[in-house]
């Protein structure tokens, strides 16, 4: 299906609130849900079936509303494939089909720049009345899509070139298959328009090659992740197994630390510094092995995994759960513990690229690779940014010159 390059002649506008809000809505009429939304739904062509349209989402969320990065999550998926299906395909959401959903695909990953914006916004404003009633009505700034970008970047021109990291669509069509996949089971759909593009694997990068001593390849590593945020999707109890990993290659650790030390790392021992970073006392009985953390672990995994247990509410310098726990939330866990894990995530890594009809080469580290090449990819890949001195000065647990020719002297040709 070709829709002329995307025309549409109104703003997408958020169907759907914060969690808070949601659980307000009677499961049983819309009677009563936001005006703004309503008014909307009530704009857009007939023959999208704009009401029912929403129902099928609203309905679907609605199992969510007891986790709420499951929840941000799924109404992140289901909103842009209800707003192309109003806006842009003009077709009821239940009658999608394959070709559709291509085409939505297609779309998400360069969407026009109306509906895309440089930063994320609440998604409405509260508006005081004369009576005193609170009521919403939709920010004006919010786009489907956010296109972030530096200040000295001409923003218009960032946006208009967007697009979709192949993390964010990899989380994108398991979304939208276990969407479609709900409504098969409901019966309102007879078949699910999009298990066989990603049976098809298009939307999943590919595996290269492993190269360097015990060191995946970027391609390698960005597989892998986007495995584990997939599984985490598909399984909110993989969360745990995402931000285990994650903590592992940001704090760069050995196994023998995370068999003696790991039960007496908490959150609040992270301490924020001034260039964004932050850092850690590896061994806090002795006062040694300091260790500079990426903001990027805090902003990232760490406040991820603290919304989905619900401790985001905690201050990060107040924060005394352990790092490292087992599922159970006993402090610390085993470096063997983690190694099945990880064998677990890199055969499901691979699996997915075979699905998707991709190669894995015999050397690939997604075959043989165990625990301990998550520290070593950490260092090399900062060894490829960072001089020696700088890298030197980050991590802990280094020893002079092996150090340099096992994170240096392998790429000397940078």
């Amino acid at each position: 299906m070709q829709i002329a390059k995307w025309g549409c002649l109104m703003v997408p506008r958020p169907c759907f609130d914060s969690l808070e809000r949601f659980k307000l809505l009677d499961p049983e009429t819309i009677s009563n849900d936001s005006p703004a939304v309503l008014s909307f739904l009530y704009d857009c062509p007939v023959c999208s079936e704009p009401l029912v349209s929403y129902c099928h989402v609203r309905n679907y969320l609605m199992l969510f509303i007891g986790n709420e990065g499951t929840f941000s999550s799924y109404r992140k998926i289901t909103e842009k494939i209800l707003l192309w299906a109003l806006l842009v395909a003009e077709k009821p959401l239940a009658s999608l089909s394959e070709s559709d959903m291509e085409s939505f695909f297609e779309f998400s990953n360069n969407p026009p720049a109306d509906w895309v914006s440089s930063k994320s916004v609440p998604r409405f404003k509260r508006q005081v009345e004369l009576s005193s009633k609170n009521t919403y009505v939709f920010n004006p700034q919010w786009r489907p899509y956010v296109c972030r970008v530096e200040s000295n970047i001409n923003k218009q021109a960032s946006c208009l070139e967007y697009k979709m990291l192949s993390s964010t669509m990899t989380t994108l069509v398991v979304g939208a298959d276990n969407f479609f996949k709900h409504l098969h089971n409901e019966g309102i759909v007879s078949a699910n328009p999009v298990s066989h593009l990603r049976v098809a694997g298009g939307y999943f990068a590919h595996g290269p090659d492993h190269q360097g001593d015990k060191v995946f390849t970027k391609r390698e590593w960005g597989v892998l992740v986007e495995t584990m945020e997939a599984m985490a999707l598909e399984d909110p109890g993989c969360e745990h197994t995402l931000f285990l990993m994650m903590s592992v290659y940001h704090l760069r650790l050995k196994p023998v630390e995370i068999d003696s030390l790991s039960s007496t790392w908490r959150v609040c021992d992270l301490v924020p510094l001034n260039s964004g970073d932050y850092q850690l006392m590896i061994d806090p009985a002795s006062h040694r092995g300091v260790s500079v953390v990426s903001g990027e672990y805090v902003k990232r995994h760490l406040e991820r995994f603290r919304r989905y247990k619900g401790t985001h509410v905690i201050p990060l310098a107040n924060d005394n759960s352990p790092i490292f726990h087992t599922k159970k939330l006993r402090p610390g866990v085993s470096s063997g513990y983690l190694g099945v894990l990880f064998r677990a995530a890199c055969k499901e890594a691979v699996a997915r690229i075979k699905l998707g009809a991709g190669v894995v080469s015999p050397g690939s580290g997604l075959h043989h690779a165990s625990i301990t090449w998550l520290r070593d990819t950490s260092i090399a890949f900062e060894a490829f940014e960072l001089t020696f001195n700088e890298v030197d000065s980050r991590v802990h647990g280094r020893k002079g010159d092996p150090f340099h020719e096992k994170y240096f002297g392998w790429h000397s040709h940078k």
